[in-house]
């Protein structure tokens, strides 16, 4: 795959895009934005798949969507490495003091994609990787998603 995101990280010859999300993913942390990306990702015939590396509640069965289960901090890297992860989301849509699993993502250096709402927007803004999106939208944030790796997109 060749990288729009000057991040060459996990290249592989796959032509999947893998999009991953942690933790545990409910309605506040942005369970139905996800969703929402996965059906426009199947509607627009993207070769993009999101794995929840976690789980999400409510669980809806998508075709682009995958769910680990709960994980370890230690077990994340290998997860990252199986999985192929090219980039990271976080479709929180409340505002957070803190994140987590932001942090964690950070520790990656792969491109890492936020709202611009809450504490980790800032942290995300100022990462080498990172991409702040104004508006709290699916529709958003997959168009950021094609921006950064349109080489696959055509």
């Amino acid at each position: 795959i060749s990288f729009h995101a000057k991040n060459t990280a996990n290249a592989t010859q796959d032509t999947t895009i893998n999009i991953a999300i942690l933790g545990k993913i409910d309605a506040h942390k942005g369970a139905y934005i996800v969703y929402e990306l996965a059906q426009l990702a199947i509607t627009q015939q993207l070769p993009i798949r999101f794995i929840v590396i976690g789980n999400i509640i409510p669980y809806k069965r998508l075709s682009n969507l995958q769910v680990t289960g709960q994980y370890t901090q230690a077990q994340l890297p290998k997860l990252v490495a199986d999985y192929k992860i090219h980039a990271f989301i976080i479709p929180s849509i409340c505002p957070e003091t803190y994140s987590y699993t932001t942090e964690e993502s950070l520790s990656f250096n792969l491109p890492v994609l936020v709202f611009n709402i809450g504490a980790h927007a800032p942290r995300v803004a100022s990462y080498k990787y990172g991409h702040v999106i104004d508006k709290i939208s699916a529709v958003d944030m997959l168009q950021k998603i094609m921006t950064l790796y349109s080489a696959v997109m055509v």
